[in-house]
Formats: C-alpha cells, sequence, structure tokens
C-alpha cells in the first residue's frame, strides 16, 4: 500500500481545487445559503422574538425584575411567605394558583414551563418539533452538497472534466454514505467507555475507516466493503493522518477567523479538495487499480 504525504495533499489540493474553484464555490454557497433560508423560515419566529426582547420588551422585562428583587428584598415586610410568593409570581407574569402543589408550595418544574411559554420566554418559538424539522432538512443540505463537493473535487485531482452527470450519477449512492454515517455516529458510544480509552479507541477506527465515503463515490463499493478497502490504505497512515487533521484544523481555524467566517466558501471546498488528493496518493489512482487487478489475474 501507499502512502500520502502531507506537503503534497495541500499543494495537489490546491492545485486541484484552483482547476475547479468556480463550480466548488457555487455548490458551497448554494448550500449554504439553502441552509441559512431553511433555518430562518422555520426558526426565525424565535431569533425574531430575541431582537423584540432586546428592544421593545427590554423595558418590560427589566421592569419586571426590578420589582422580583424589590420583593426578595423586603421579604420580611410581607405578613406570610405566600403572600410574598404571590408577587413574586404576579412580577414574572406567572398565575400563583397554577403553579403551586398540593403541599402549597411552589412547582419549579411548572413555573419554569410557563415561563418557557410565555412572551418573556425569546426562545418560545423554538419547539421541539420546528428544531427537529430543521435538523433533518439542514443535514439532508448537507448531505446532498457533501457529495457534491467530493465528487467534483475527485473530478479535480483526477483531472476529469466537471459534468453535473457525474454528481447526479453519485446521488444514487447517499443510502450508502448515510448508513455510514449512522455507523461512525453509533460508534461514539466508545467515547463514554471508559471515557479516555474510549475515545482514543473511537479516533483509531475513525481514522482507519476516514477513506470510505471516498471509495463509496469513486468506486462505487458497498459499506462495509469500502471500509475494508480504507483499512487497507490506512495501514501506516493513521498517525500522519491524525498530524494532517490537526494541521488542516488549526491552518482552516485561523484563515476562518481573518476572513470573519467569509473564507469558508473557499476554505471548504479547498480542504475536501485536499483529503481527495490524498486518496489519489493512496490509490494512485484508476489506472493503478486496473493494473493491481490486471496482476492479480495473471498471478
Amino acid at each position: 500500500m501507499h502512502t500520502f504525504q502531507i506537503g503534497e495533499a495541500f499543494s495537489g489540493g490546491i492545485k486541484a481545487f484552483s482547476q475547479k474553484a468556480l463550480p466548488l464555490i457555487a455548490i458551497t454557497t448554494i448550500g449554504g445559503l439553502l441552509i441559512l433560508t431553511v433555518q430562518f423560515l422555520l426558526l426565525g419566529n424565535a431569533f425574531m422574538q430575541m431582537e423584540k426582547l432586546n428592544t421593545e420588551e427590554s423595558s418590560t422585562f427589566e421592569s419586571s425584575m426590578a420589582e422580583y428583587n424589590n420583593i426578595l428584598e423586603n421579604f420580611e415586610d410581607y405578613d406570610s411567605p405566600e403572600e410574598a410568593t404571590q408577587d413574586i409570581a404576579k412580577s414574572l407574569g406567572l398565575d400563583y394558583e397554577k403553579i403551586m402543589n398540593n403541599d402549597g408550595q411552589m412547582s419549579t418544574s411548572d413555573a419554569l414551563d410557563m415561563y418557557m411559554n410565555s412572551n418573556m420566554n425569546p426562545l418560545q418559538e423554538i419547539n421541539l418539533g420546528k428544531s427537529i424539522l430543521t435538523f433533518l432538512i439542514t443535514t439532508l443540505i448537507g448531505i446532498f452538497m457533501g457529495v457534491a463537493l467530493a465528487t467534483t473535487s475527485l473530478d479535480a485531482v483526477f483531472s476529469r472534466k466537471f459534468e453535473l452527470s457525474n454528481i447526479t450519477k453519485n446521488f444514487s449512492k447517499i443510502p450508502s454514505l448515510i448508513l455510514f454515517s449512522i455507523i461512525i455516529s453509533f460508534l461514539t458510544i466508545i467515547n463514554f467507555i471508559p471515557p479516555i480509552l474510549g475515545s482514543i479507541f473511537y479516533i483509531i477506527i475513525y481514522l482507519m475507516v476516514i477513506q470510505a465515503p471516498f471509495i463509496i463515490l469513486e468506486e462505487g463499493k458497498g459499506v462495509i466493503e469500502a471500509m475494508k478497502e480504507s483499512k487497507k490504505l490506512m495501514e501506516g497512515n493513521k498517525l500522519r493522518m491524525l498530524g494532517f487533521i490537526i494541521i488542516l484544523s488549526v491552518t482552516t481555524s485561523i484563515l476562518s477567523l481573518v476572513t470573519f467566517g467569509l473564507g469558508v466558501i473557499i476554505i471548504a471546498p479547498a480542504s475536501v479538495c485536499i483529503f481527495a488528493h490524498i486518496y489519489k496518493q493512496l490509490t494512485q489512482g484508476p489506472a493503478a487499480k486496473v493494473v493491481e487487478t490486471a496482476k492479480q489475474a495473471i498471478s
């Protein structure tokens, strides 16, 4: 098996990106805009509510809290704790009768639940249903965008012409990629058993199968077969890959900060090209695959 060189991965990946920069940036931009649009349409009311709290309702909130603090400071002036509790509930816009349990004590959980659904809660528009729907749609968009980026990056590193048909053809492999993601997500449980050793074990497994998505897209193999093939490719390369990921993460984080996050439309696709070039180094391309198959047939 082959090894990859970090310097060559960077230089080759950036060169490949420069050759297909326009479609790669377009894919990243369109995908990002679609995700932002979905988030705005489904969760926009919550953010508007937060903004409203910071403007129109800020005075109401401040006066309520001032009244609440005043009650606490003058608690001894009340004839009974119940009277003070009634005023506290009133100052926070809560129904005193509904937040008392059978023992005549205020139920914290009920009070919190009422607050979460009151106008004073800036996040009241965010409910579980909207959150789940937003997550599912944005994840799906992210998967399609990832396939498009990876396919175009592979075309770039192997000097193939950019064609939309190559991307749409690979959309049929999305179920395999989703299954791979589910397996990797399930393996995160290892992180907690036991915490430190589990995390080390998870990282090792992740580094072993890191090439699987490219193998699925480029070679059309199934999930298990792709993971096995990735394991072979990564033999003797896992530590180098870990160091590479750390270097790339630090570099992209700095570039993202310097560009105030706007550089992500270049950083993201360029990073995919760099990873695609590592795949090329490890496999030496389709031609090497044909030669290797021929040698195996002869032997």
